[in-house]
């Protein structure tokens, strides 16, 4: 499947609260939209906005119901993809009306702009069969108002129609570009939605490809780390799940800033991350203190108890890639609970010139 026709939603919405960024979006979309409801409201002093004790009614039904889903959206935490999707198509319906109301149907069909807001949010977040019902109302929209100045003006209903369509496409397709760009080859199955690293199943499809590339002459020593965040149960605990889920973002950042580019860098547990990556000589101590440096300049402060292990790559390539990563996996996981058994925030290196695997 092409970056275009993907969802980008845990890929995009981990990313914004791996930069911090998550609750700051959630107040500006919380905004726009109490905004965009107050608007008609605003149009009912204007003798071209909603007249009459119906259409005024409509006016101010359409402000309350968009400033309950700002408040809805008024969170630290981003809402499930269902209820984004259905946000978007229930709320084309407003949107619609809100154009339809007004005296004047140039000023509606003016409105009719804001499913620009729309397209750009699904553009990111979603697939494009989200938009089918938002564009399929804002068209019946913008054609029955165009209809109306057609009569005057045919000239100018087709050509405000056309424009009001372009910056629809345009600001679509521009969305979906930056997407494309910016994303990865890893899918969004394999993203682990808070942190935004991989999870379980993207830590062994990616392991695996590391392992398939254990041929190179510069990498001959196979490097996995478990990284586990001390006393997280008692941080969460005394905390509350929001500061337990800010310490789980800061050190999945951490980890993105400290590793390399090809590295892997592995979220599966409420406490535990993994590194993996292939070094040439078996020290990945410098890795290790760059880890460890990070974490403690990082908002939370969290240390971690460290296990890791070091073996020759050159063995393993007789085994399943699956087998191999269950045995580094075990090792790394054995020297990081020596490390916490002895007072934790400390590392315990397993290196090894023979791994034992159980095939």
């Amino acid at each position: 499947m092409t970056a275009a026709g993907q969802n980008h939603y845990y890929w995009l919405t981990s990313l914004l609260a791996a930069r911090g960024l998550q609750t700051r979006t959630c107040r500006v979309i919380a905004a726009l939209n109490a905004l965009l409801g107050v608007v008609p409201v605003l149009l009912m002093l204007s003798p071209a906005g909603p007249h009459g004790p119906v259409r005024q009614a409509i006016a101010i039904v359409i402000g309350v119901f968009a400033i309950g889903v700002g408040a809805v959206w008024l969170r630290h935490a981003w809402p499930s993809q269902r209820f984004s999707a259905v946000s978007v198509s229930l709320g084309a319906i407003p949107m619609s009306a809100a154009c339809l109301i007004m005296s004047d149907p140039m000023l509606g069909l003016l409105a009719t702009t804001a499913f620009i807001f729309s397209s750009g949010y699904v553009a990111f977040l979603h697939r494009p069969s989200v938009l089918a019902g938002p564009w399929t109302l804002g068209g019946l929209t913008a054609g029955y108002l165009a209809v109306q100045i057609a009569s005057d003006d045919p000239a100018l209903a087709v050509c405000a129609v056309l424009i009001i369509a372009l910056l629809n496409v345009f600001v679509f397709f521009t969305c979906r570009v930056a997407i494309g760009l910016s994303s990865t080859d890893i899918h969004h199955s394999e993203i682990e939605p808070l942190t935004g690293l991989l999870n379980t199943d993207g830590l062994y499809s990616r392991a695996a490809n590391l392992l398939a590339a254990r041929n190179r002459q510069d990498d001959r020593h196979m490097v996995l780390a478990v990284v586990s965040i001390d006393s997280f149960p008692l941080l969460s605990s005394m905390s509350g799940p929001r500061r337990a889920n800010r310490a789980r973002i800061d050190v999945s950042q951490a980890l993105r800033e400290t590793v390399r580019r090809n590295a892997i860098a592995a979220h599966i547990s409420d406490s535990d991350f993994i590194i993996a990556d292939t070094f040439t000589t078996p020290d990945a101590s410098p890795l290790i203190d760059r880890v460890q440096g990070a974490m403690k300049s990082t908002p939370s402060r969290v240390t971690a108890s460290i296990g890791v292990v070091v073996t020759p790559l050159a063995p393993l390539t007789v085994h399943p890639p699956e087998i191999v990563i269950d045995a580094l996996l075990a090792a790394a996981a054995g020297a990081m609970e020596h490390a916490r058994e002895d007072g934790g925030n400390d590392v315990r290196y397993d290196v090894r010139d023979d791994l034992p695997i159980n095939e």
